[in-house]
């Protein structure tokens, strides 16, 4: 883990979101969008190349749940990731590996309610 944080991915490269708000008037309507070209021939199902971030209002910045504590990012994600760890370790099962690397943690704590510097997101609408 470095001391900078940055909304830049594993790979070091910043990416940008082209995100664009459409009204829908129904739902037949909502289904017809999301499964426009969204068949997907590895997985064998449509997968819909929207992505909802559970907000209702686009004009609401992108922030983390980590991003929203006065600037101590770094120190908080640090304290926070090694207290999760030491609990989580003792709940594995017998024949359950823990997570292999920095970002497989983070994305478990965030699914335990720990604030991190993930942001969710979701192919679900509803």
């Amino acid at each position: 883990m470095t001391d900078r944080f940055s909304p830049t991915d594993p790979t070091g490269i910043e990416t940008v979101l082209d995100a664009r708000t459409r009204r829908i008037g129904s739902w037949g309507e909502l289904q017809e969008v999301l499964l426009e070209d969204a068949w997907n021939p590895r997985m064998l199902r449509h997968r819909s190349h929207h992505l909802f971030r559970g907000h209702s209002r686009a004009d609401v910045p992108l922030s983390s749940g980590l991003s929203r504590h006065d600037g101590r990012q770094v120190v908080l994600e640090k304290h926070l990731l090694r207290n999760f760890k030491k609990y989580a370790r003792s709940h594995l099962e017998p024949n359950e590996h823990e997570p292999s690397n920095f970002w497989h943690w983070i994305a478990l704590a965030q699914h335990h309610g720990l604030p991190t510097r993930l942001l969710d997101w979701t192919y679900s609408p509803l």
